[in-house]
């Protein structure tokens, strides 16, 4: 999957890392019967969610990955799924 959105987030996280940043991202589920019901398959988000995690681990960078809980009641966003604290 190449999209230019992941070559945003390399650019975000290289420039944090290169000012010192200590950074802790969080992962944040996307609505899982939703995007179930619009045909977004479980393995391709969970290779979505892999991806950004190796991306932020590479950097050196923490992150909370909450991506189990997609159908979870009170964790599913549709939008702003990446959260930097």
């Amino acid at each position: 999957m190449k999209l230019p959105e992941y070559d945003d987030f390399k650019y975000l996280l290289n420039t944090r890392k290169s000012i010192g940043v200590k950074s802790l991202f969080a992962s944040v589920p996307v609505h899982g019967k939703l995007y179930d019901y619009c045909g977004f398959s479980k393995e391709d988000r969970n290779e979505y969610y892999k991806k950004i995690n190796k991306m932020i681990i590479s950097y050196g960078f923490e992150i909370l990955d909450l991506s189990q809980y997609e159908y979870g009641e009170y964790y599913a966003f549709s939008m702003g799924r990446m959260v930097v604290f």
